[in-house]
């Protein structure tokens, strides 16, 4: 069975719920408040029963509390089923500046990075986009159900810049002293979120949504305007994590915008 063929099986059965990372591994995850008869156990055999070639690697549950989401979890490979190579990630500072400064088309001025900024973006690349942010929204919604929210980006290269960047700066610097995002804690709406790509539902979903209340959106755009080497940064991240080798000032201009108008987009948290 090809990649695209056992791709196609798989996400016809898990949907949304499969992630396929560059190793060759998926993961499908399944949430449950009752167990009704169902396990870990018994997940890993309908992946078999779909892909008999299968080996599974782990099949665990992770049971919390309410409200956080209880779910099983199998994470297994398939031979043939990895995905083609990352991109050559350069652990070069001159060549990445080099390369950053072509991204940047000519707003040199806005490319200050650290090194530890690179290695990061590393990190994402080894471990593939989605696993990174599974990862990452597993530590997410632990302050009660009050305070969740879930932020549904267009792209992978928004979910990277937002969390990387954008998050921090909500939550510290500029924003520290602003009234709206300190007043009763709001920057953590931003930092507490759960991130996922939904292309087709973008949007800022919470727990209490009221349209006469909304959440303060940051005027995120400005980051974009080489403030202390954030786009510079931004571009980096992006370029370095795999999810989009060719990411430039003008689409990084145009995600900003984007992101600025999927925060405001806001609904209630089903």
């Amino acid at each position: 069975m090809s990649f695209r063929s056992t791709r196609d099986s798989l996400k016809s059965v898990f949907g949304d719920n499969i992630h396929f990372s560059r190793d060759g591994t998926a993961t499908v995850k399944r949430g449950f408040f009752y167990r009704m008869g169902g396990s870990a156990q018994k997940l890993a055999e309908r992946v078999k029963s779909i892909v008999p070639e299968a080996e599974i690697i782990k099949a665990e549950e992770h049971y919390n509390s309410w409200p956080r989401d209880s779910f099983w979890e199998v994470k297994f490979k398939t031979p043939g089923m990895a995905l083609e190579a990352s991109p050559k990630i350069t652990h070069d500072r001159g060549e990445t500046q080099k390369v950053l400064d072509e991204a940047l088309a000519g707003h040199t001025e806005m490319g200050w990075w650290h090194d530890s900024d690179a290695t990061e973006a590393h990190e994402i690349a080894s471990k593939g986009i989605h696993e990174w942010l599974d990862e990452y929204n597993r530590g997410q919604g632990v302050g009660g159900r009050d305070r969740q929210a879930e932020i549904h980006v267009r792209n992978p290269a928004q979910a990277v810049i937002f969390l990387k960047e954008l998050t921090g700066q909500i939550s510290d610097g500029k924003w520290e002293n602003d009234s709206r995002f300190s007043h009763e804690d709001n920057w953590r709406w931003y930092s507490d979120a759960k991130v996922k790509i939904s292309p087709e539902s973008t949007g800022f979903a919470t727990a209490y949504y009221s349209e006469y209340h909304p959440v303060p959106v940051p005027g995120i755009t400005r980051f974009g305007k080489g403030e202390e080497g954030m786009a510079g940064r931004m571009i980096l991240y992006v370029r370095e994590s795999g999810v989009n080798p060719n990411y430039d000032y003008p689409t990084l201009k145009k995600d900003l915008q984007d992101l600025a108008n999927i925060l405001h987009n806001q609904r209630r948290l089903s």
